[in-house]
C-alpha cells in the first residue's frame, strides 16, 4: 500500500538571545531575498545612517507582478515611493508614508503594509538586482520578515515589542512566508527559518556587508503570539430572583366554643 507523506519538518529552535546584526556601507552591499509568493507586508528592524553615501538611497526595492497590476512598484527611498506601500508603521504606530517617518542613527521597527499581493524579488538596504548600483543605504539590519497579509494595529505592536516567531509556525492564520533573524553571525547569506517544506531558502548578503554584534531588542525572543488574545468568555447570566418566601401556615381551626347551658326557669309565685 502506498506510505502516507512524511509529517512536515519542526522549525529549527530559536536562538537564545538575538545577538547579530549586518553593517551595510551605502555603496554596493545589499541583502537579496529569495523568490517569494504572495508578497503583501514586509517588517524591518533597521538602524539608518544619518550621513548617506548615495545621494538616493533605497530601504527596501522588489522586482514583483501579479495579475491585476503587472509590475508591482515596490520600492521605498529616500526620493521615490511606489504605491505598493499604503502605510507605514514605525514601533508599532502608524506614521506618514515618507522616508522622513524613518529616525536616523537609531533602531526602529518599521512595518510596510502592502497594496496588494504579488510574486517577485526583494532586495533590502539597496535596489532590486544582482548588480551592484548607486541607491544602497548605509546602515544596519538585524531581521526581516514577509507576510502574505495584512497585520492589524495590535499584530504590529506586538511584533516590534518582539516575539517568537516559532509559535506561529505552520499556522495559516499567520501567513509569514519568510523570517530571517540573522543570527549566523558570519558568511554571506542568512536563512529563512519559516519556508514550506523541507528545503531551506536563504537571502544573499551581496559584496560582503560586516557582521557584528549589536540588537535592537534584548528580548527579542519573547513567547508572545502575534495573534491578539481571545476576548475574555462572556458572563454568565445572572441567577433569576429567588421566589419570595412562603407565608407560615395557617393555624388548624379551633372547634366552636360549647354554647353556655339555658338559665334556670324562674321559680314559681
Amino acid at each position: 500500500p502506498p506510505q502516507p507523506p512524511p509529517p512536515p519538518s519542526p522549525p529549527p529552535p530559536p536562538p537564545a538571545v538575538n545577538a547579530w546584526s549586518v553593517v551595510f556601507d551605502g555603496v554596493d552591499e545589499k541583502m537579496v531575498l529569495p523568490l517569494l509568493d504572495n508578497i503583501l507586508d514586509v517588517s524591518l528592524w533597521v538602524m539608518v545612517d544619518a550621513e548617506q553615501t548615495s545621494a538616493s538611497p533605497m530601504l527596501l526595492d522588489g522586482r514583483g507582478s501579479n495579475s491585476q497590476e503587472g509590475a508591482v512598484e515596490s520600492f521605498f527611498g529616500v526620493s521615490v515611493i511606489g504605491r505598493q506601500w499604503v502605510a507605514l508603521w514605525v514601533d508599532g504606530a502608524s506614521a506618514a508614508v515618507s522616508f522622513e517617518s524613518v529616525p536616523r542613527n537609531l533602531w526602529v521597527h518599521l512595518h510596510f503594509s502592502g497594496l496588494s499581493r504579488f510574486d517577485g524579488r526583494l532586495v533590502v538596504m539597496g535596489e532590486a538586482g544582482l548588480e551592484p548600483g548607486d541607491a544602497c543605504l548605509k546602515g544596519r539590519l538585524s531581521e526581516a520578515y514577509v507576510w502574505g497579509r495584512s497585520l492589524n494595529a495590535a499584530e504590529i505592536a506586538v511584533v516590534a515589542d518582539g516575539f517568537d516567531f516559532t509559535l506561529i509556525y505552520n499556522r495559516e492564520y499567520a501567513n509569514l512566508w519568510a523570517a530571517f533573524i540573522m543570527e549566523e553571525g558570519s558568511g554571506e547569506r542568512t536563512r529563512d527559518h519559516v519556508g514550506p517544506g523541507p528545503v531551506v531558502r536563504y537571502a544573499t548578503l551581496l559584496n560582503g556587508p560586516i557582521w557584528v554584534k549589536d540588537t535592537p531588542l534584548e528580548s527579542g525572543w519573547r513567547p508572545v503570539a502575534i495573534v491578539p488574545s481571545p476576548p475574555p468568555s462572556p458572563s454568565p447570566p445572572p441567577s433569576p430572583p429567588s421566589p419570595p418566601p412562603s407565608p407560615p401556615p395557617s393555624p388548624p381551626p379551633q372547634p366552636p366554643s360549647p354554647s353556655p347551658p339555658p338559665p334556670p326557669p324562674p321559680p314559681p309565685p
